[in-house]
């Protein structure tokens, strides 16, 4: 019979057969994710026949508004295995997602749409646009004069970093876990990049190809900023790069697309202040 409840260890197997077949990345790749935040997180799994063939995952942030820390989750990696999407599947888990999120003491949860349609799909369940970012491309050859130094950057180190530099701009942001912290450096790592910082600020990075995907970026100013990525572009050895900023943040100033970013669940307030839940986990 047909039941949702908390994955095990021992699911581990059938959850790598949905991501895969869902995202196509590598077993290792999964794994590390398992690693690093399976015994932090929420697993819930819909089960047919006792095999998980719908998955989804509550990881425990913080929403910071203000300066105040809230207890929220952030959902991660919802799939259902193909043969089984159509039937109403992942409505009903995130259902559950959001009694057992509650039930944690989380003040709410959000997530970030993997593409434009999931917007519309996720509002079906009551979840709201919240927050934008912007996205702007930049070739390596636009980036002239002398690179930074850049040092790799620990977790505890990159969880100050981001609170002193994200606090700065004013805006709402999505803090992480400790294990949170450690997956998003590992990660980046895995992924060809890394988290660095420079005199100035600091970078998380990964590597696609020729490209560098900057998913966050923090700077005193932009030529700080333009020196971090002439030395990203070496380290990497990348031609291009693809960054994710706040909308009006003071780097490259006016340049970029302004996407919407995140849902949250409840909806944002009236008087909710500007937030930037960035896609370091996306």
């Amino acid at each position: 019979m047909p039941v949702i409840d908390t994955a095990t260890r021992a699911d581990w197997p059938a959850l790598k057969t949905i991501w895969q077949a869902c995202f196509g990345d590598e077993s290792s790749y999964i794994g590390l994710f398992l690693e690093d935040l399976f015994d932090s997180c929420i697993p819930l799994v819909w089960r047919q026949e006792g095999q998980p063939v719908a998955m989804l995952y509550l990881l425990p942030v913080q929403l910071v508004q203000a300066g105040q820390a809230q207890s929220w989750h952030y959902l991660y990696a919802a799939a259902t295995l193909p043969s089984c999407q159509g039937r109403g599947l992942m409505g009903q888990l995130l259902k559950a997602a959001r009694q057992s999120s509650a039930q944690a003491g989380a003040a709410g949860i959000l997530l970030v749409p993997g593409e434009k349609s999931l917007f519309q799909y996720y509002a079906r369940f009551g979840y709201a646009t919240y927050g934008a970012r912007r996205q702007l491309c930049l070739a390596a050859d636009e980036l002239s004069g002398s690179a930074a130094v850049l040092s790799p950057l620990p977790p505890p180190q990159l969880a100050a970093c981001r609170r002193q530099a994200l606090a700065g701009l004013g805006l709402s942001y999505m803090a992480h876990s400790p294990a949170g912290y450690r997956h998003i450096c590992r990660e980046a790592a895995y992924l060809g990049g890394g988290a660095y910082r420079f005199d100035g600020g600091h970078c998380i990075v990964h590597r696609d190809g020729d490209t560098a995907l900057v998913k966050e970026l923090a700077a005193a100013d932009t030529a700080t900023a333009a020196a971090a990525l002439r030395a990203v572009c070496g380290l990497l050895g990348t031609a291009r790069l693809l960054l994710t900023l706040p909308p009006q943040g003071p780097l490259f100033a006016g340049r970029g697309q302004v996407l919407p970013a995140a849902m949250s669940l409840p909806p944002p307030g009236p008087s909710a202040p500007p937030a930037f839940i960035d896609l370091v986990l996306d």
